[in-house]
């Protein structure tokens, strides 16, 4: 019997409750002749489950851990690639019925990428043209609203035309944050939740709760995901925000917009992780520091997290330079890691207990831009 391979693109068409994604397409395939099946170039003889339907055809489903396609198909953004080959030597067809194997079967091992995926990468860059348009858009927005009605801004106006369509063709917002969510995962150098609770238990925080009997107040700014301290309810309340909520438990508001008057000093803690890169105008991200500063009690604690490039590649920042800033906002570093060649950046602060002493020539440092690096790199900046 002659070898053949069939190729097919497989989408992911339903997330089911129990944290596993079903795949189902339709094959020509002969009866009787189980095939093989290999996910991206590894073998994953025992996760198919062939059924016939009346037609004669053969259909496949597939049942992988939700994990395993986010590293491979993005949740649904990207399909995988099965390759299916029929058996060297033909099998006569058994009578016992094949049951599906779920991701409980395989090893963890059968189930990782051999080497390393460019879809990590393809994600990384869709994310950054986000970045892009986003920050541009805003600029032109903001360039139209302050011109005058007798301007011609036809360009800026057409311009900002061609950016929103190509935020529609991308997805819009709600495929940007699909992908972040993705980028996010602890298999993408994500899970920056982890690093805050590592940091707040080397701080006692949960011992000194429970000895007061109370909870840390915990304002989670950009959420993603509703359960990120699930595992750490019993000391920690939360409440997830987003500008553009994706699930029921995560409120739906812009963190700039609300009232500092009736937030002051409410939260023990704050976390802006991945969220100032993702703000338009640099201002506007001095903006978010001051704010959360108000909105901190005495002694709070601000969690930050940014891609690395963003002080390690700006022109316009550097980790001296950002850690500066915070003090002038009024805030005390209490931790930081990064390392090299690594994607993320983190930083705890602690609210100072006394008020900012920077002077006027200290402020103006971080009101306009300063280049510390020339060549090529990026813009991201941080003003007050």
């Amino acid at each position: 019997m002659a070898t053949t391979t069939k190729r097919l693109r497989v989408e992911v068409v339903a997330a089911c409750e129990d944290a596993e994604v079903a795949v189902e397409t339709v094959l020509d395939w002969p009866r009787g002749s189980g095939p093989r099946c290999d996910i991206n170039g590894r073998s994953g003889r025992n996760v198919v489950a062939p059924k016939y339907d009346p037609l004669g055809k053969f259909v496949l489903r597939l049942e992988v851990h939700r994990k395993f396609l986010s590293a491979h198909t993005l949740c649904g953004i990207l399909p995988t690639q099965l390759t299916f080959r029929p058996p060297s030597m033909p099998k006569a067809r058994k009578n016992k019925r094949k049951i599906p194997v779920t991701v409980a079967g395989p090893s963890d091992r059968t189930l990782q990428p051999s080497g390393s995926s460019s879809r990590p990468q393809a994600t990384r860059t869709v994310i950054r043209r986000f970045h892009v348009l986003i920050k541009r858009q805003t600029q032109l927005q903001q360039e139209i609203s302050r011109s005058r009605a007798s301007d011609d801004n036809a360009a800026a106006k057409s311009e900002l035309a061609a950016i929103e369509h190509e935020i529609e063709e991308l997805g819009g917002l709600e495929e940007y944050q699909r992908m972040s969510a993705i980028g996010q995962d602890k298999d993408r150098g994500g899970g920056s939740e982890k690093v805050l609770i590592g940091w707040l238990r080397e701080l006692q925080v949960p011992t000194t709760l429970k000895e007061k009997s109370e909870k840390l107040r915990l304002l989670e700014v950009g959420a993603l995901k509703p359960d990120n301290y699930a595992s750490c309810s019993t000391w920690i309340d939360v409440t997830p925000i987003d500008l553009h909520s994706r699930h029921p438990s995560i409120k739906e508001q812009d963190f700039l917009l609300m009232d500092p008057v009736e937030h002051r000093e409410k939260w023990d803690a704050i976390s802006l992780s991945l969220v100032l890169n993702f703000v338009p105008d640099t201002h506007d991200r001095g903006r978010m520091l001051r704010l959360a500063h108000t909105m901190l009690r005495t002694s709070g604690l601000l969690f930050v997290a940014l891609p690395l490039p963003c002080i390690l590649n700006s022109r316009y920042l550097t980790p001296e330079h950002f850690q500066g800033l915070m003090g002038a906002v009024g805030f005390d570093q209490v931790y930081t890691r990064w390392r090299e060649g690594g994607k993320m950046a983190y930083w705890l602060f602690r609210k100072s207990p006394a008020p900012p002493s920077s002077t006027y020539q200290d402020l103006l440092l971080y009101k306009k831009k300063t280049i510390f690096r020339q060549g090529n790199r990026n813009n991201f900046a941080v003003l007050l």
